[in-house]
């Protein structure tokens, strides 16, 4: 049996688009306080959706953002992947997990599902495809943006799965959350 197939409805997975800012306005005023805690934004609201969409400061911000959408236009998941790291992930790294990260081999990941569609394959079938197109991009390391909060549970679950690596030496992110560093090594296939 296809896991997909409890979604019942044909997805697409592509590129975040200018002319998605609508769409992007709708799944992020969807997701719950509960969603909103873990995947942090500036708003959840039309002007994210336009910062997000404006693909100009993308490219300024070498920032790739794919959708998986359902019915060609309702969002359920983005991907955020940015292509360069930052200097406390990179001190973080070299030193808690002796791995030598650069701009030319990692990418940042910062996934978001929306409430309706966690725990339905739905994650771990578009993490998939964000694995494909970056080991197209020829990187050997995703980690995941900023970590992952310890009292995610579910998100842990989910990385795990998903074969990352998580790692039990903790940080405090800048706003005082308890976190985890997760790194994928991806294969050359």
């Amino acid at each position: 049996m296809n896991p997909l197939s409890q979604i019942n409805q044909h997805i697409v997975f592509r590129r975040l688009l200018s002319t998605d800012e609508k769409i992007l306005t709708t799944f992020l005023e969807s997701l719950s306080q509960r969603t909103r805690h873990y995947c942090v934004y500036p708003s959840y609201d039309k002007k994210t959706a336009e910062l997000f969409c404006n693909e100009e400061i993308n490219r300024n911000n070498y920032k790739l953002r794919l959708i998986a959408l359902i019915n060609q236009n309702t969002i359920v998941a983005l991907f955020n992947i940015t292509l360069s790291i930052r200097n406390d992930e990179y001190e973080r790294f070299r030193i808690n997990h002796k791995i030598e990260l650069n701009n030319n081999n990692t990418v940042r990941l910062s996934p978001c599902i929306t409430d309706n569609y966690q725990n339905k394959y739905l994650g771990s079938y578009s993490m998939e495809k964000v694995i494909d197109i970056i080991r197209q991009m020829d990187k050997r390391y995703v980690i995941l943006s900023g970590g992952v909060l310890v009292e995610n549970t579910r998100a842990i679950h989910f990385f795990e799965r998903n074969k990352f690596r998580l790692f039990s030496t903790t940080f405090l992110s800048h706003d005082g959350y308890e976190c985890k560093d997760g790194l994928i090594e991806i294969d050359s296939q």
